[in-house]
């Protein structure tokens, strides 16, 4: 009988070793690579993190710092002078974004509970929650631009709430519902700033600095904290190391006044792809300009 496997060829035992060892190699270093850009990729990300809180961090500093000084009596600085370079404290009469401005004259009566104003910025009036359709309603104040008494009655108009509004109308309270108490005559011109919170003061200041992150936050680690008239602090940004502020001055009309702030903030990742990876860091530095200075 003829071996039908004669002539037939095939792999020995050593070919099969050295292609087996030949593959391994090519996937060790295929999977190498992937590791690495799988750790790059990861790295990047952190970082993207990073330079994204910074953005919202200095954007927030910076949206405050333009408002510093406005609408505030006469003799009160735009930055207050305990602030340091880490604890930033802002003196505005606007803490917020919300303003409008009375356009005509008008007589408040003491026994009025309410009144209605009319105002020259209708489409500002979408900024502001009132009473009749979105409870809570905000708190207001009214206040008389360039006049150091602002706002005009610390008691009754610089704590107001917004009853309802139309589309060029506003009419506001008192935050008791009480009636005003007192003959004021409102002028043309007059401003209608929303504030934090109900507040009798003639003007609100706003803190920055970086701490731990508010209980509750949801966030963990440094967070860059705003607060106003030193009540609960809110969370602007977290992963952040450090905030410099540097408070920069020049000589105007004999006398040396603060004319802007260079903010210089710190972030640093948290998380790491392995064990040996180091936290990686980056900056973010502006210098912003105080619009609302006095010089007199």
């Amino acid at each position: 009988m003829r071996n039908t496997l004669s002539g037939k060829g095939g792999f020995t035992l050593v070919e099969l070793l050295v292609v087996t060892g030949i593959l391994g190699l090519v996937i060790g270093a295929i999977y190498s690579l992937y590791l690495t850009h799988m750790r790059t990729a990861f790295n990047q990300d952190e970082i993207v993190e990073v330079q994204q809180n910074l953005r919202i961090a200095m954007d927030a500093v910076t949206r405050d710092l333009k408002m510093a000084g406005a609408l505030v009596p006469y003799g009160t600085p735009a930055i207050d002078p305990t602030s340091t370079s880490t604890n930033l404290i802002i003196n505005t009469g606007v803490p917020t974004d919300a303003v409008v401005r009375i356009n005509s004259t008008t007589d408040v009566v003491n026994s009025e509970t309410s009144h209605s104003f009319t105002v020259d910025s209708p489409d500002i009036l979408a900024k502001f929650k009132d009473q009749a359709t979105s409870p809570p309603p905000d708190t207001v104040r009214i206040i008389r631009p360039f006049n150091g008494s602002q706002p005009l009655d610390t008691t009754v108009m610089g704590n107001l709430k917004v009853a309802s509004k139309t589309a060029t109308t506003i009419t506001l309270k008192r935050v008791d519902d009480a009636s005003f108490g007192t003959d004021i005559t409102i002028k043309n011109g007059d401003v209608i700033s929303k504030i934090s919170a109900a507040s009798a003061s003639k003007f609100d200041t706003i803190t920055y600095s970086v701490g731990n992150c508010p209980t509750g936050s949801g966030l963990s680690g440094s967070c860059l904290n705003r607060s106003v008239n030193g009540g609960t602090a809110d969370a602007i940004a977290s992963n952040l190391a450090a905030i410099t502020f540097t408070i920069l001055t020049e000589d105007t009309y004999g006398s040396s006044s603060n004319t802007s702030v260079q903010v210089t903030i710190d972030g640093v990742t948290v998380k790491k792809a392995s064990a040996t990876d180091q936290p990686r860091t980056r900056q973010l530095i502006s210098i912003v300009k105080l619009r609302n200075r006095r010089y007199y």
